[in-house]
This record gives structure tokens, C-alpha cells and sequence, in this order.
């Protein structure tokens, strides 16, 4: 035991790194693999859970106040006029005047 075991074979530094290289590499495809379908599964579970609102062209939405001081000022700000709808996360608004594009998460429909 002095030695090390008697069934443990020599092995070179050449083959050492080359079979530590083919561990490293198989460990890195399955955490990439891992994270990719915890991925898929979170952002599942967030589309499932998100609730956008049903904006329109010409419409009217409030924007959030993102720029709150206090208790008392209200959350929500407007109403604004919807220009343009561009993709699923982002819209225009024209606010004071100002065209601004906004992502939807700021926007809530103005039911009025």
C-alpha cells in the first residue's frame, strides 16, 4: 500500500490529460444540455403566467411611473395614444407631444 494499488496501471501525462479533456467535455455537453431544457421549461412557465394587455393602433394605454416619488403619486400616468404596435414586447406611444417606445410590460389598457 506504500506503492499505491497493485492494479493501477502507469499511465503517461499525454493520456492522463487526454482522458481528463474527454471528461471535461462530455461534464461541459451535459450542463449545456441541462441549462438549455431548464431554460425552455422557465420560460414556458413565464408565457404561461404573463398576461399582456390587448393593445390596438389608436388605442389608448396608460404608461407606468417609473419616475415615483412618493406614496401619494398615482402608478400610472396618461392616458397616451398607441402609434404603432412593432413586435410582441414593444410598442409607441405619443407622450406629451413625444414619440417613445415603450415595452408592453409598461403599458396597461385604458378601458375608458
Amino acid at each position: 500500500m506504500v506503492y499505491g494499488s497493485p492494479y493501477r496501471k502507469e499511465v503517461g501525462i499525454e493520456d492522463y490529460v487526454s482522458v481528463m479533456e474527454k471528461r471535461l467535455e462530455y461534464s461541459y455537453r451535459i450542463a449545456r444540455q441541462n441549462l438549455k431544457s431548464a431554460q425552455e421549461v422557465k420560460k414556458k412557465e413565464w408565457s404561461d403566467r404573463v398576461n399582456w394587455p390587448e393593445l390596438q393602433e389608436g388605442g389608448q394605454a396608460y404608461y407606468l411611473n417609473v419616475r415615483k416619488s412618493g406614496k401619494l403619486e398615482p402608478n400610472w400616468v396618461g392616458p397616451y395614444k398607441v402609434i404603432k404596435i412593432h413586435d410582441d414586447l414593444t410598442c409607441t406611444i405619443e407622450r406629451n407631444g413625444n414619440k417613445q417606445r415603450v415595452h408592453r410590460d409598461k403599458l396597461m389598457l385604458c378601458r375608458s
